[in-house]
């Protein structure tokens, strides 16, 4: 089995905060969550993994993509959770099939469509207001 997410050196300053990997790896086909206390670098972590920050030093690869910021392909291949997503939080579940549909190249309308209507969801409620 493969390595997914393979981070050596990785070092990032935000503040007072250092957020230092010598060595950090995921199998492929591996599921995992990030627990820690508040300010531990969960998020950094996260978002250095998605391109949404650049590493001060080290090397970053996921799923084989050395710039997952700009690989659309390996950008196209990973499905995360977040607590708060950085979207408009009015939107109901309809509106955010739309966005999603217009972010996500492999985006599967169709199926989304059948996600909701097996699970229900209130198609007026904000998705803040919805169940994690």
């Amino acid at each position: 089995m493969g390595q997914a997410i393979i981070c050596k050196g990785l070092k990032k300053q935000l503040g007072n905060f250092t957020l230092d990997y010598p060595v950090f790896t995921v199998a492929e086909g591996t599921v995992h969550g990030l627990i820690g206390a508040n300010g531990s670098g969960k998020t950094t972590t996260l978002k250095l993994l998605l391109g949404l920050l650049r590493q001060d030093a080290g090397d970053i690869s996921v799923l084989g993509s050395t710039n997952i910021g700009v690989d659309d392909q390996a950008r196209n291949s990973i499905g995360f959770m977040v607590d708060g997503a950085g979207i408009p939080s009015m939107l109901n579940p309809i509106e955010l099939g739309r966005l999603f549909q217009s972010l996500y190249t492999y985006w599967d309308a169709s199926y989304y469509q059948q996600l909701l209507m097996q699970f229900h969801p209130d198609a007026k409620k904000p998705y803040r207001k919805c169940s994690r």
